[in-house]
């Protein structure tokens, strides 16, 4: 596991390392999390990552606009982030 302080950092070791699966929060400092997902999928050699989301607030708009694989909900829950993750990389080995 990999953890970062801020998107542009996450940024760096998702390029250095490139990970099974991203989990990020929308709100982070210096690059949000939208921007984050955003430049993920532009990239070819991280394109295809499965990317959870956790945001605050989870609206319809951002449903819309998505660049990621799963928005979830804050508080999110342990039981149901490793259900995520298990799914979305299932089969990536």
């Amino acid at each position: 596991m990999t953890t970062a302080q801020n998107g542009e950092v996450a940024l760096e070791k998702i390029a250095e390392r490139k990970p099974h699966i991203i989990l990020t929060d929308w709100m982070m400092p210096v690059m949000d999390g939208y921007e984050l997902c955003a430049r993920v999928r532009a990239n070819p050699e991280t394109k295809n990552i499965p990317i959870i989301m956790l945001a605050a607030v989870v609206s319809t708009m951002l449903a819309k606009e998505k660049q990621w694989n799963v928005l979830v909900a804050k508080p999110a829950y342990f039981e149901e982030l490793l259900a995520l993750v298990n799914e979305l990389t299932s089969g990536s080995e």
